[in-house]
């Protein structure tokens, strides 16, 4: 490569700071060339950004999987106020893979995510309780969603000694 010239962006990248979301399907698909190691870093240290105080200082909550492959999956929220994070990852991937040999598809996962009290803006409607697996993990076997609580929890009054 020439001193002039610039590596090739990851598919999906924007010109303009990443604003455009990564085209996950062509990262999965073409992974071997680091392009989607890079793109979900990104994509998680723009999450701890906007999310900073829910992931420093936010309260976790296990979420419950339902379905045949409700043991393939850990989930939890980390919430702050109405702010929140949801967190979905697939393990135990053997069973759904050709035992290692081939990326696991997401039509692969059966079951659901229950977010009943969280909204997942682009994801799902706002009274969406139960978020597909097969759905949330099209592209990837993990999901790191920006949500928002339906009913934040008040932090408690100071009560004032006379």
């Amino acid at each position: 490569m020439a001193a002039d010239q610039q590596p090739a962006a990851p598919a999906g990248a924007s010109a303009a700071g990443g604003k455009t979301p990564p085209d996950w399907q062509s990262l999965a698909r073409d992974w071997p060339n680091g392009h989607l190691k890079l793109a979900w870093t990104s994509h998680l240290l723009r999450l701890r950004t906007e999310l900073a105080d829910v992931f420093t200082n936010g309260d976790y909550q296990p979420l419950e999987v339902s379905g045949p492959h409700r043991n393939h999956v850990i989930a939890f929220a980390r919430r702050r106020g109405r702010d929140a994070a949801i967190i979905a990852v697939a393990k135990s991937f053997a069973a759904l893979s050709q035992a290692g040999r081939v990326w696991p598809r997401g039509d692969s996962y059966d079951g659901a995510l229950d977010i009943g009290g969280y909204s997942v803006a682009g994801f799902a409607e706002a009274d969406a309780t139960q978020l597909r697996l097969a759905k949330l993990f099209a592209h990837l076997p993990v999901a790191v969603l920006k949500a928002r609580s339906v009913s934040a929890a008040r932090p408690a009054r100071k009560r004032v000694h006379a």
